[in-house]
């Protein structure tokens, strides 16, 4: 079920829990974004044109909803996030928190 006030889904009929991944396949089912217009991204800091990347890209829903997913593995596991989540991880990227290996 999909929390009215974040958008976030809660358990669904799956019983996944909320943060859970969710299989790109599974998100073609009735209650799951379409990923089919994703325009997926790859950092041009990416070794080897990207093969070895995470790709994102915002859902064609107008939702500024984005998904996630490894570049090589693009028919694997999809991470869905709100624009605030988004909006917060790259803040934090642009400010060093996720520098581990500096």
């Amino acid at each position: 079920m999909r929390d009215p006030y974040t958008g976030r889904v809660g358990r669904d009929d799956l019983g996944r829990s909320r943060g859970d991944n969710v299989n790109a396949a599974e998100t073609h089912a009735p209650d799951r974004p379409d990923l089919a217009g994703v325009a997926w991204h790859i950092s041009t800091k990416s070794d080897n044109g990207g093969a070895s990347c995470v790709e994102a890209g915002p859902l064609a829903d107008g939702s500024g909803r984005v998904a996630v997913r490894h570049s090589h593995h693009p028919n694997g596991s999809v991470i869905i996030y709100t624009r605030v989540e988004w909006e917060a991880f790259l803040a934090g990227v642009r400010e060093g928190e996720f520098d581990f290996f500096a």
